[in-house]
Formats: C-alpha cells, structure tokens, sequence
C-alpha cells in the first residue's frame, strides 16, 4: 500500500492543475458562442479557480 501524502504535495499538485475554461460538446472542446465568461470560485478559499464558457 503507497503511503498518503503531505497536505504541502497536496496542495503542489493542485496548484500544477489546469481547469477547461471550455464547454465540452459534441465531442470537443468549444469557447461560448458569444465568447463570454463567468468566474468559478473555490468556496472554501474564495479564490478563481478559472474562468468558465458561458454557455446558453
């Protein structure tokens, strides 16, 4: 059995973590048609996490 990690590798290996700012449809990767944003936001640290295709 590998043994845990450390909260400090932890949060390395977040903080090395690309988010998709695209939607995922029909098969890929698309921007908004409009090309518009919204922020998604980490709850428990309030930080941006990425900003996120506004897709309607």
């Amino acid at each position: 059995m590998s043994e845990l990690l450390t909260h400090e590798e932890y949060k390395a290996i977040a903080d090395r973590l690309t988010l998709a700012s695209t939607a995922f449809v029909d098969g890929g990767f698309r921007k908004a048609a409009s090309g518009e944003t919204f922020d998604s936001i980490n709850p428990a640290t309030g930080t941006l996490l990425a900003k996120v295709a506004s897709c309607n």
